[in-house]
């Protein structure tokens, strides 16, 4: 299933007091934007954008590195944005006059400097429907500033026979929406309605209705939230010399609302001053914010002040009315109104819905729902009722099993079995806490009340322990690291039937690109080793190549840098099914939390990857020489029927198949690390149709050269390694072909160190659940 994918309303960037609209939240808890619909994630930015930032001076559109993204799903996530649907934003606020860099409009003159204004940008005289107009949408630039973005140049044509319907073209795009595709595109006397398929394959569908010389709607990007937008007229026939984006009309006074004393009345009077700007709309999502937080806010005010906010949503057309219910319910449950407040909110919003709204949103619907279900069964198992206490239990339970890494869940049936005397499940539970990747702290984000150090879960499972014996905390960790392992994998499914046998068999390889500090590398990390469990290596094969993504990693090096650049990798996680990269890839990165759905897009893919027949062969062969050194030999011929490509490459990676090293974002243990291509990231090449390899590995070589490099790293950058992972044991070695023409890999197969002889394609084996 394609994950949701994102492109933050007007309201994105803005706080009011203390409260960020995009903070860390947890499944629980609802991060509180204008559309609040964030179900896709991003990944952390590459290396260039995180380590070596632009100079201020430069202002020409870049990925602005933004406060973390969190999913209504799933909890939070850090990362940079690589699309507008990925994130906070993904443009800079232009500087004074909203200049712009000669790169970005090819060194010639725009409107901004008025040097090109010939034909003014906007047409004030627009009477009717006909002629160019510019798609343009308001959004976040950063906490309290905000930006038109323009997205599409358009021209409605006055039709050259009698029609109640007018068509429209596409005349040019920018950034954002360059190389869409028109799907449809259509007008009447006063309505425009266009849809385009940008080059992700996403569908953005905008329906606007003319008054006032301006097109007023809404724009819908597929799998995220329905956002404000409007076609403003203009004489201009080309999209050249036009800026991206300027300062929005409104950006100061609303800017001066937010910071004003009254608050309250100062967003009031902004959205009743201006109801046709796109920043009236978030206005008014901020009074029941700021309603919420003075104090108890009945469920009257808080439905009267949801009414008041559809109501000017309507100036925006339908569909934003009809959105506009349901963002009141969600924000209703991210600022933990009372249970039966969001509930009202929420039927009131499925009435509104149409069927085409129901059948998008209603996974964010079930989430709502199943947010207050927890809310309130945690609510119970504090209680004195026995019955609601067992009723709580066993609904918490049920969600659990749908989501088993959901924070706040598992630590209100920790307390609850500490309050029952069971110390051996309170302790399962409080470790879990404890060592899986960034629970605790989300647990910390979305808890209702401050946790003091005493109650927090690594503390709590200590004291347990040494309850449990004799006041010691002997053999802890040993119990934690296991526990880690029992754990991290409950997700699979224990009744997946076994792939085909195929004959010959294609094995799938799955390279992912990582980071030991990467927290949205967490989901993208544990699917990965889910795949390789289930699957045997027979069947599929999966590496992974650390980076220094948004951080120095110890377990990165020169190949696995260069693999990155191969692939045109902008950022990690990334994903390599047999050399494709899986797109978009906010679909696979996130916490622990969206490891399960992460699993199964994977999962759907490698499915149908394993059904393709292989073009080579491989045979290899490792042979121990002596200790620690290794001699290694394959060749590689084509497949019957088949030919051997001159593009195609034989690339061997040593691999570390087990790496136990406590990363900075919480996975222990790292399987299949790269540590090194024999014969360089290049690959070996063809030579009278077939390829034939002879290498040698020697590990202490090896760890010299892993220390040097990390030690050239420390110097060059002024970063420390506190903890460099150079036991290099467990050790494999993964061969693939790979056709640099098209990147597609060919055929691969694992050899572990010591073993023989092993010759691809290998007869599959069955699926096996450690």
């Amino acid at each position: 299933m394609r994950a949701f994918s994102t492109l933050m309303t007007t309201a994105a960037g803005t706080r009011f007091g203390d409260f960020s609209l995009h903070r860390h939240v947890s499944p629980g808890r609802w991060v509180l934007v204008a559309a609040l619909l964030l179900l896709g994630l991003t990944g952390c930015g590459d290396q260039n954008a995180t380590q070596q930032p632009p100079p201020a001076a430069e202002n020409e559109a870049k990925p602005k590195q933004p406060a973390p993204p969190v999913s209504v799903a799933d909890g939070e996530n850090d990362g940079q944005p690589a699309s507008p649907k990925s994130g906070e934003t993904t443009v800079e606020p232009p500087g004074e006059g909203g200049e712009r860099n000669a790169s970005s409009t090819g060194g010639k003159p725009t409107e901004a400097d008025g040097t090109a204004a010939v034909t003014p940008l906007i047409d004030p005289d627009r009477k009717d429907i006909f002629g160019h107009w510019l798609l343009v949408m308001t959004t976040s630039a950063g906490s309290d500033r905000f930006v038109d973005l323009r997205l599409a140049l358009l021209e409605v044509a006055r039709p050259q026979e009698e029609s109640q319907k007018y068509p429209v073209r596409v005349v040019g795009t920018f950034r954002f929406l360059e190389g869409a595709e028109l799907l449809t595109g259509e007008a009447t006397d006063d309505e425009v309605h266009v849809r385009f398929r940008d080059s992700d394959g996403d569908a953005w569908d905008f329906q606007g209705t003319l008054g006032n010389g301006v097109v007023r709607g809404s724009l819908l990007i597929e799998g995220g939230p329905v956002n404000t937008a409007r076609l403003l007229p203009t004489r201009r026939t080309s999209v050249e010399g036009i800026e991206e984006f300027v300062e929005a009309e409104s950006a100061k006074d609303f800017a001066f609302a937010l910071k004003a004393r009254d608050r309250t009345t100062a967003l009031r009077k902004f959205a009743e001053s201006r109801p046709e700007d796109p920043l009236a709309l978030p206005a008014m999502q901020g009074l029941l914010y700021l309603e919420a937080t003075s104090g108890d806010l009945s469920r009257e005010r808080a439905l009267e002040l949801a009414s008041e906010y559809a109501t000017m949503a309507e100036t925006w057309g339908d569909r934003m009315r009809r959105m506009a219910w349901l963002n009141s319910a969600m924000m209703a449950e991210q600022l933990r109104l009372d249970v039966g407040t969001v509930r009202e909110l929420l039927a009131q919003a499925e009435k509104e819905l149409d069927e085409d709204l129901q059948k998008t949103y209603g996974r964010v619907i079930e989430l709502v729902k199943r947010s207050v279900a927890v809310r309130e069964a945690i609510d119970w198992l504090e209680g004195d009722d026995p019955q609601r206490k067992e009723q709580a239990r066993r609904r918490l339970e049920e969600i659990r099993k749908q989501r088993p890494f959901d924070a706040a869940i598992i630590y209100a049936l920790a307390q609850d079995a500490e309050r029952s005397n069971q110390p051996d499940r309170a302790m399962e539970l409080y470790g879990m806490l404890a060592v899986l990747p960034a629970l605790e702290g989300e647990l910390i984000g979305s808890w209702p009340k401050q946790l003091s150090d005493d109650a927090l879960p690594a503390k709590k499972v200590e004291t347990l322990w040494a309850q449990t014996h004799d006041g010691s905390t002997d053999g802890l960790q040993e119990y934690l690291d296991e526990l880690y392992r029992k754990t991290l994998l409950q997700f699979l499914p224990g009744d997946l039937p076994a792939p085909q046998p195929q004959s010959p068999q294609r094995v799938t390889l799955v390279e992912l690109f990582t980071g030991a500090a990467c927290p949205p590398c967490v989901a993208a990390d544990v699917a990965v080793h889910g795949l390789e469990t289930l699957y045997p290596p027979s069947v599929l094969v999966a590496i992974r190549y650390h980076q220094h993504i948004p951080a120095p990693d110890p377990l990165a090096n020169t190949d696995a840098e260069a693999r990155f650049e191969y692939y045109d990798a902008v950022g990690t996680p990334t994903i390599v099914v047999n050399g494709r990269s899986m797109s978009p890839p906010g679909q696979f990165a996130g916490p622990l939390s969206r490891s399960p759905d992460v699993f199964e897009n994977l999962r759907e893919v490698i499915q149908s990857a394993l059904k393709q027949p292989p073009a080579v062969d491989i045979q290899a062969k490792v042979e121990r020489q002596s200790p620690g050194v290794y001699r290694v030999q394959a060749t590689v011929t084509p497949a019957a029927g088949e030919t051997l490509p001159e593009t195609a490459r034989l690339r061997i990676a040593l691999t570390e198949d087990l790496v136990r090293f406590r990363a900075s974002n919480g996975v222990r243990e790292h399987e299949r690390v790269v540590r090194k291509m024999l014969g360089g990231a290049n690959g070996f090449a063809p030579q009278g149709g077939r390829i034939v390899v002879e290498a040698e590995i020697d590990v202490e070589k090896l760890r010299k050269e892993l220390i040097d490099y990390l030690t050239d790293y420390e110097n060059q950058t002024g970063a420390t390694f506190p903890v460099k992972p150079l036991e290099l044991r467990h050790f494999g070695v993964v061969f693939f072909v790979q056709d640099d023409a098209t990147k597609e890999v060919l055929q691969a197969a694992a050899v572990p160190l010591q073993t023989a002889v092993v010759t691809s394609p290998p007869p599959p084996a069955a699926a096996t659940k450690n």
